[in-house]
């Protein structure tokens, strides 16, 4: 029994290492992969992400030949991946250490709330700034090329959003990320609609958390956290 119950923590050890952001990560590539032309560490419209993805299809209908077009219907998703992670700097020093509280680091107890605020990764700032981003940027860049409108033949396009943490989502958090909405229709939908499709992954305790319009990807996710 001693053996067992080695054997059982061993494994236990072993899947919650394996469970991390990263691992997650490369799961994603793999996933989509197939249907998505991927880029890694990308500079989309201004944020950097982990991982970046573009699914694109035209469909069309033709009278007779390719000549005479019938209607023509252009389908887009982009996809924007990304790790959270504490503020910390890479040479070890905490945020409140580099923003000039250098007593911290003399102060334990000080030192010791630092090191709680920066292990605090997605908080309800961090998804006002993506909301911000997303309209400000993501939607007209991405969607409407910066025009006024999507082109003709556009139908829809998704936005679907991925934040990945090795840290509990709190309650604030979750709230807000099922009932956030940003979608829009153009010209009466005769340009088509975009919609944010939003999910949040947890893996310290395997939580996937999604919008309304995200929903269709929940068990996608959550098996890719067991």
């Amino acid at each position: 029994f001693r053996n067992v119950g080695k054997h059982q923590e061993k494994y236990e050890t072993e899947r919650s290492f394996e469970m991390t952001a990263e691992t997650i990560l490369s799961k994603l590539k793999k996933m989509y992969t197939a249907t998505f032309d991927l880029e890694e560490n990308s500079d989309c419209a201004g944020r950097q992400v982990n991982l970046y993805g573009h699914f694109n299809v035209d469909n069309s209908r033709y009278v007779l030949s390719k000549k005479a077009t019938l209607w023509e219907a252009n389908c887009q998703e982009h996809l924007f991946v990304q790790a959270v992670r504490s503020e910390a700097m890479t040479d070890g020093r905490l945020p409140a250490v580099e923003a000039g509280h250098a007593e911290c680091e003399e102060n334990p107890e000080m030192k010791k709330e630092a090191e709680q605020e920066a292990e605090t990764e997605l908080d309800l700032f961090r998804l006002q700034e993506l909301d911000k981003w997303l309209r400000e940027k993501a939607e007209p860049y991405f969607v409407r090329k910066g025009e006024e409108y999507p082109p003709k033949n556009h139908m829809y396009t998704y936005l679907t959003v991925v934040l990945i943490t090795d840290k509990k989502i709190n309650d604030d958090v979750k709230r807000f990320a099922k009932k956030y909405k940003f979608e829009r229709t153009y010209k009466w939908n005769l340009r088509g609609y975009m919609q944010t499709r939003l999910v949040l992954v947890s893996t310290a305790d395997n939580v996937v958390i999604t919008n309304g319009s995200g929903k269709v990807l929940e068990k996608t996710y959550q098996t890719l956290v067991g």
